[in-house]
C-alpha cells in the first residue's frame, strides 16, 4: 500500500507542477530569440573591437608571412589620430574666424556711433610765449 501512495503522491504533485513548468517554458521561449539576437550582435561588436586590437599589434613581418585567406579577413587599421587632429583643427579655425568677424562687427558699429572727440580748449595763460594774446575778444 505504500507504493501505491507514494505513487499517487508523485501524480499529484506532477499534476500541480507541470502547469507551472509549462508556463515558465512558453516565458523562456518568448523571451530567448530576443535575448539571443541581443547577445549575438554584442559578441559581434566586441568579436570586431579585439579583431581590430589583434590586427594593430601583429607586426609587419608576421602580417607577410600570414596566407591570403587570412589576410583578407584581418581589419583594415584606420589611423583616427589624424581625423581627431583635423577635427580640432577645423573647430579652432572656425571660432578664430567668428573672433574676427565679431571683433571687426563691434569695430564698425562703435566707428558709427563715435563722434569727434571735442579738442580740449587752450588755456590762455598770458606767460606762455607760444599763446598769443586775443583781440577784441576773438580768437584766430
Amino acid at each position: 500500500m505504500h507504493r501505491k501512495s507514494s505513487t499517487q503522491d508523485l501524480r499529484d504533485l506532477l499534476d500541480t507542477v507541470a502547469p507551472k513548468v509549462e508556463s515558465a517554458l512558453h516565458t523562456v521561449a518568448e523571451k530567448a530569440p530576443p535575448a539571443l539576437e541581443h547577445g549575438r550582435a554584442a559578441a559581434v561588436e566586441h568579436g570586431s573591437h579585439l579583431a581590430e586590437a589583434l590586427a594593430d599589434r601583429l607586426p609587419g613581418s608576421v602580417v607577410d608571412r600570414l596566407p591570403d585567406s587570412v589576410v583578407d579577413h584581418l581589419p583594415i587599421s584606420r589611423p583616427r589620430r589624424g581625423r581627431k587632429l583635423l577635427l580640432v583643427g577645423l573647430v579652432a579655425a572656425v571660432a578664430g574666424a567668428a573672433a574676427v568677424a565679431a571683433r571687426r562687427v563691434r569695430e564698425s558699429s562703435a566707428g558709427e556711433h563715435r563722434t569727434a572727440a571735442p579738442r580740449p580748449t587752450p588755456v590762455d595763460d598770458p606767460s606762455d610765449p607760444l599763446v598769443e594774446p586775443q583781440l577784441n575778444g576773438l580768437r584766430d
